[in-house]
């Protein structure tokens, strides 16, 4: 099993379950423990379990009833076919509660889950539950062999959620798997901003859904987004998902995902690369998240060399406590590109975006006028972070967002081939220097 974009197992053909034995069945031998008595038959183990339950109906009142109902509730465990004989299942049922048979998750978010040739109702039940579609393996299989459908599961892959219930996932079992679907590839790097993902996906017209409807999500994220991602609530409200949309370079989806469904993948990415964790981690050293998300998608774009990122935050840090010559400035280019670009791309139609060269270098960027929307982006010309971040960074960025490195006091830094390290300076003198070095 994986998630909706992660690759899955091929379908397999939707036939029933063998049932030349039952599934997840073992002789009353093993579920002893007994190996040698295998070649004597089921019948100790029978009687066994006909003394367990005798016991149970006599001691139900005394001291001992608790006891063996306990020893009960195992068998069943270790050997499902125990809960088609009296009074096991109602020891079963009420033992697991009705937690058990609730939905594991709140996150509608598309699992892809195969029942292989041969696998018994007990280890389809493991599978789920390892997988994060159920709860508990043993109130699935309890709701198969109570109602004498655990040999009646079908083979292939089904796409399933956590908001499932035992039951409906086991009525959709029962149905023929989900066809097999067109695979899309659509590479999702670190660095990108929404209008580039959504230009990536206006170039495959394979999806059902359109590179508008992600769009449109991605700037105005409905309730539902808060509602199954809750760390979200370092968002401010009101504002686009810029900068949490993770980044999975093999990422790929099956055709007839919907932009919701998309949506939850690259969350989830962001929640696996970054989570909760680490926003705790920055609040707890007294710095705002968003403010961080901002500056480490500057980071992002400033170098490729996770070395010297904390160095490079700490020039920005530098220059918007007010000191050396910048007065405050940040004087970020990546952010007079990002304004230049969104005020470029509100005059094209969406399915042009595939074609728009993104991060341009803007010649002049300290004189270049940009719309009042977005102001806050001219940073030559306005002081203090930019209203959100450009691009959703990586983990290494923001940790050195949250911890940047000002000790030697760099005011500047400047490299000849983007590729490589920058030359860091303290005065604008220095920086010259460096810079007529490179020419």
């Amino acid at each position: 099993m994986t998630w909706v974009g992660r690759g899955e197992p091929s379908l397999t053909e939707p036939v029933p379950v063998a049932r030349t034995r039952r599934q997840g069945s073992v002789s009353s031998a093993e579920l002893l423990g007994l190996e040698r008595a295998r070649t004597r038959g089921p019948w100790r183990g029978l009687v066994f379990l006909a003394l367990l339950m005798a016991a149970i109906l006599v001691g139900g009142g005394v001291f001992a009833g608790p006891r063996l109902r306990d020893m009960a509730f195992d068998v069943a465990r270790s050997n499902p076919q125990a809960m088609r004989l009296p009074m096991i299942p109602d020891i079963v049922r009420d033992r697991l509660g009705d937690g058990a048979f609730a939905a594991a998750g709140e996150r509608a978010t598309t699992i892809k889950f195969t029942v292989q040739g041969g696998q018994g109702v007990a280890q389809v039940a493991r599978s789920l539950a390892d997988q994060g579609i159920i709860q508990d393996p043993l109130a699935f299989t309890y709701l198969a062999v109570t109602q004498g459908v655990d040999g009646k599961l079908h083979t292939g892959t089904f796409n399933l959620t956590p908001i499932m219930t035992p039951q409906q996932i086991l009525d959709r079992l029962l149905l023929p798997p989900d066809p097999e679907t067109t695979r899309i590839f659509v590479p999702i790097r670190s660095g990108l901003r929404i209008e580039q993902i959504t230009a990536l996906l206006s170039t495959k017209k394979e999806l059902v859904f359109s590179a508008q409807e992600f769009y449109d999500l991605a700037m105005r994220p409905p309730a539902w987004v808060r509602e199954e991602f809750p760390w979200l609530e370092a968002l401010p409200r009101g504002r686009s998902l810029e900068g949490f949309l993770g980044a999975d370079s093999n990422l790929t989806i099956d055709s007839d995902l919907t932009a919701d469904g998309f949506l939850r993948v690259l969350l989830a990415d962001w929640e696996k690369d970054v989570g909760p964790d680490v926003i705790r981690e920055v609040e707890r050293k007294g710095k705002d998240f968003y403010e961080t998300l901002t500056l480490a998608s500057i980071v992002e774009h400033e170098t490729s060399l996770a070395s010297e990122r904390r160095k490079v935050a700490g020039v920005y840090t530098n220059r918007l406590k007010g000191g050396g010559e910048t007065a405050g400035l940040l004087q970020a280019d990546p952010t007079v590109s990002y304004a230049v670009d969104t005020d470029q791309l509100a005059k094209q139609d969406v399915s042009k975006w595939g074609k728009y060269a993104f991060w341009s270098p803007v010649r002049n960027q300290a004189k270049k006028k940009v719309s009042a929307g977005m102001q806050s982006y001219q940073t030559y010309q306005n002081q203090g972070l930019p209203d959100g971040p450009i691009a959703s960074p990586t983990l290494s960025s923001i940790l050195a967002a949250a911890d940047p490195d000002t000790k030697d006091g760099y005011y500047y830094f400047f490299a000849c081939d983007p590729k490589k390290a920058h030359q860091f300076a303290k005065t604008l003198r220095e920086h010259s220097r460096n810079v007529n070095r490179c020419k």
